[in-house]
């Protein structure tokens, strides 16, 4: 006999883009949901799709759960630079991070 989920669990179920280890995600779910609600968790999903930065994976659900990720923030928005080698739009990190060591030669020098 198949197993049944709960209609909020498979809500988050789908609405998680890495759906791997349903069972654990659900055993997570089911430890999570004392501490918040479905609609906190759904809408930490969706902060969590938003400011996940590109180079990295997505966690597995039950990871996230146990984690309390639906909790995480985010970077606090700030006025970058062109030259920053955090800024989001440098497409040469490693160019940026030249350019500041370079810049800090020419400091130090003067």
């Amino acid at each position: 006999m198949p197993h049944t989920y709960s209609t909020d669990f498979e809500a988050f179920w789908r609405a998680f883009p890495n759906r791997v280890g349903k069972i654990a995600a659900e055993k997570a779910y089911v430890k999570a949901r004392a501490r918040a609600s479905a609609a906190e968790l759904l809408s930490g999903i969706a902060r969590y799709i938003q400011i996940k930065p590109a180079y990295a994976d997505y966690c597995h659900p039950a990871t996230w759960l146990n984690q309390g990720r639906w909790l995480d923030e985010g970077p606090t928005p700030t006025t970058r630079s062109s030259s920053c080698p955090h800024d989001p739009q440098c497409r040469t990190r490693h160019a940026c991070i030249e350019q500041i060591v370079a810049e800090g030669r020419r400091q130090r020098a003067s």
